[in-house]
């Protein structure tokens, strides 16, 4: 079949997308293990979980985009592109939003 974008599949788009989303879980882990080594904090009280649901959607969007770059096969070092590239692209876009959230206020 032939598309728009030469190299693109729907199985392409999907694989990244789910290494997107487990990049952003990575992400989430992390975060949650910063917060149970913090004694001022507690997890019942820092958990959102419309952020957290929200946060896995933009780093489902981060791997859909990143889909266009990778092609099939992936190697190992693509894979692990991918999920880096999510975990960072929501890090980046959460925290732009956060400040332009914060100067609007």
């Amino acid at each position: 079949m032939t598309g728009l974008i030469e190299g693109f599949s729907f199985k392409m788009l999907f694989l990244c997308m789910a290494l997107g989303v487990f990049g952003q879980l990575l992400r989430f882990i992390i975060g949650m293990y910063k917060i149970y080594n913090d004694e001022t904090r507690t997890i019942k009280g820092s958990f959102n979980k419309v952020r957290f649901l929200i946060s896995l959607v933009i780093g489902g969007m981060v791997g859909m985009l990143l889909s266009l770059v990778y092609t099939a096969p992936m190697s190992n070092m693509d894979i692990f592109g991918c999920i880096a590239g999510a975990y960072g692209g929501t890090d980046f876009l959460e925290g732009f939003f956060k400040k332009r959230a914060d100067a609007i206020q």
